[in-house]
């Protein structure tokens, strides 16, 4: 909706430290699981181990937190331990008033999707649910949007479903969910700026730490929140 703005203007939101209060969605869930993914964070800052390779190995880890006698982990158990995410105060009211002053809003993050689509399902659009770029799954929308589709553009690592068990449920496939580089944001950011027909001046993003912002060459504003403290950079 773009009624209050003529210029079409972009932002993009980080989830964990923006949105979510809390270290990252990821954590969130390994304190649920009573799991820990030192192992393989450690192995990725030293540089033995890409993005990619984390999260089939994190995804690993949840499916291994479950022993052999015990059934595996299925999708809806995963998602059901997101439910309680700690959210930052006036979330809500932030993107509303984003979207009402005509911003296109966008989530950008490399936490994990139930958590944004959760998110982006409180801003139903006025058109039905269907399966699009940037958009929400079926299942979040009819519980959280009546069916709607919603006015966020939403791109998120994650899970991948994998076999259907004999009761309907889904297991966790062995690969993840792989949208978003920690540090190649941007190139999200200008498909979503051809696509909205936004320039990069007209961009800003909001980041829960200046390392997992988008690049400079993508937009032209900053807003970084680090240690409790906010900071605005213009870049063009």
């Amino acid at each position: 909706m773009m009624s209050k703005m003529e210029t079409p203007r972009l932002v993009c939101l980080d989830m964990d430290r923006v949105l979510v209060d809390h270290l990252s969605t990821w954590q969130f869930v390994y304190d649920n699981l009573g799991i820990s993914n030192d192992e393989s964070f450690e192995l990725y800052n030293q540089g033995l181990l890409d993005e990619w390779d984390w999260i089939k190995l994190d995804i690993s880890l949840i499916k291994q937190s479950r022993s052999m006698k015990e059934s595996p982990i299925t999708d809806s158990e995963l998602r059901g331990h997101m439910e309680g995410m700690p959210m930052m105060k006036n979330w809500r009211e932030f993107i509303q008033q984003l979207l009402d002053d005509g911003y296109h809003v966008a989530i950008v993050s490399g936490g994990l999707q139930q958590t944004a689509r959760d998110i982006a399902a409180q801003f139903p659009s006025q058109s039905e649910w269907k399966k699009r770029w940037g958009g929400i799954d079926r299942f979040t929308a009819q519980r959280f949007a009546d069916g709607m589709d919603t006015q966020l553009h939403v791109f998120t690592n994650g899970w991948l479903l994998g076999e259907q068990l004999s009761n309907g449920e889904y297991e966790l496939g062995d690969f993840g969910r792989y949208q978003v580089q920690m540090d190649g944001k941007g190139s999200v950011v200008q498909m979503l700026q051809r696509r909205l027909g936004v320039s990069k001046s007209n961009t800003a993003s909001v980041c829960g730490h200046i390392y997992s912002s988008v690049a400079p060459s993508h937009r032209s504003y900053l807003m970084s929140f680090l240690h409790r403290t906010c900071n605005l950079i213009e870049t063009h």
